[in-house]
């Protein structure tokens, strides 16, 4: 069942501008969506360890959010997605501050690998809407596959 950003908000004591901007993703979704799909949130803001601070201007929102919208079929959704996604950030004005939201299809949960991220996705993850496809993540990480991301993500930083 579809965890509400509000939920998660009262869950981890999260400001409510992301509580805003949760329910403006969703919004999107919602209206777009026909037929199977699903809207996973993950890393720091699904774990609980989303880092913002309070402020005179209002909180200051630090870390990234990550998610995954699944969809099957063709989705007409994404430029409105887009244009969302661009303008929440906008309007955050937070250098730190990013919404990493990849879109893939349905049939990509038969062929997700077993990583790290995937495996913390399938245990903390939440899905804000759709279907819950978390029994199709991998429940253990593959060796390789992990020290492979860990020489990809330094290799990011030259």
């Amino acid at each position: 069942m579809p965890t509400s950003p509000g939920e998660l908000a009262d869950r981890f004591g999260y400001p409510e501008e992301l509580t805003a901007i949760l329910d403006a993703i969703v919004a999107v979704v919602s209206r777009s969506a026909r037929g199977r799909h699903a809207l996973v949130l993950s890393g720091s803001v699904a774990t609980g360890d989303f880092v913002w601070r309070s402020g005179e201007a209002g909180p200051r929102l630090l870390s990234d959010l990550d998610a995954t919208l699944y969809v099957e079929g063709e989705w007409a959704g994404r430029r409105e997605l887009d244009a969302t996604i661009a303008r929440l950030e906008r309007e955050v004005a937070s250098p730190l501050f990013h919404i990493d939201l990849s879109v893939q299809s349905m049939q990509s949960l038969d062929r997700i690998e077993e990583r790290f991220q995937h495996v913390e996705a399938r245990l903390a993850g939440i899905v804000l809407c759709g279907e819950d496809v978390f029994e199709r993540y991998p429940e253990r990480v593959e060796t390789r596959a992990a020290r492979q991301s860990t020489l990809n993500n330094l290799w990011k930083c030259v």
